[in-house]
């Protein structure tokens, strides 16, 4: 099984193979062994026989997340209360394995060629995958929220100094959010919410400038591969236009906008009113 990976510094398309994929007590399964060929597979069934669960391990195994579930215990099979997911494969710096031990009542434990990693950021970019499933029409007919979301577990694999930072701007965003709610209904401290706004512009600015050149390249590709195939579709492409000044600017040059923006409106008995709403 073969997964595409992005060109290397010499422009080469890098790939990775995919040689073993063992399953114990996950979902359907109680115990597997695929050994899947170089290139193309096809994985054929009967409704329900596991095709998608196979899949689903690969994911796993690259993000560290289902795409169907949050919940780890729905992985597990009924008969047990643990499951494991192992992925062997073969990439440009020689052969690698990603296990994962999924417990119904414990967090779950990754390991990488053997040793438990701490954190789930160390996994990003062993193994780089994109699933389609029928789940995925939700990236049409959902909200904006959903499409970010998808963008950002392909950045995060791509490049997993992003996946850091997108979890500093998210425990940014949420002690702000604390803040505003143990003072209410009376002001907060503004110095600690300046503090926060500033930090939260400084954050969001380079993941939505992340965000902007990962749509760029996209967009890019997309009329590259229409082109070359003879597609006669028009508008094939891509845009993120946050709604802040200053687009081009340095990520550190947001920060009076993403204030402004994000600033909530005080309101209290013969106070006045600060800053403005965005919804």
């Amino acid at each position: 099984m073969k997964v595409i990976m992005p060109h290397n510094a010499a422009g080469r398309r890098l790939c990775v193979y995919i040689t073993a994929v063992r399953l114990y007590c996950f979902r359907s399964y109680t115990e597997l062994r695929f050994e899947p060929a170089k290139g193309l597979n096809v994985i054929v069934g009967a409704n329900a026989a596991g095709k998608t669960n196979i899949l689903e391990s690969v994911f796993l195994a690259a993000l560290g997340r289902s795409h169907r579930t949050r919940r780890d215990a729905e992985l597990i099979n009924s008969l047990s209360d643990k499951a494991y997911a192992g992925i062997e494969l073969v990439s440009a710096t020689g052969k690698h394995s990603i296990e994962l031990k999924l417990f119904s009542g414990a967090p779950k434990q990754v390991f990488i060629d053997g040793q438990r990693i701490r954190r789930m950021g160390e996994l990003m970019g062993v193994l780089n995958a994109v699933m389609f499933s029928p789940e995925d029409l939700s990236l049409v007919k959902d909200s904006p929220e959903t499409r970010r979301r998808f963008m950002d577990m392909e950045l995060c694999q791509l490049r997993p100094a992003y996946f850091y930072r997108l979890q500093q701007y998210n425990a940014a965003l949420k002690q702000r959010t604390a803040l505003l709610k143990t003072s209410f209904p009376f002001e907060p401290n503004i110095e600690l919410l300046d503090m926060w706004d500033d930090k939260l512009a400084e954050l969001g600015g380079s993941v939505m400038l992340l965000r902007r050149d990962f749509l760029d390249r996209l967009s890019t590709a997309a009329r590259d591969l229409r082109r070359t195939r003879g597609c006669t579709l028009q508008g094939t492409g891509g845009g993120y236009p946050p709604r802040l000044h200053n687009q081009g600017a340095a990520p550190g040059r947001h920060r009076h906008s993403a204030q402004r923006a994000r600033r909530p409106r005080f309101r209290f008995p013969g106070a006045a009113a600060h800053g403005s709403v965005e919804s």
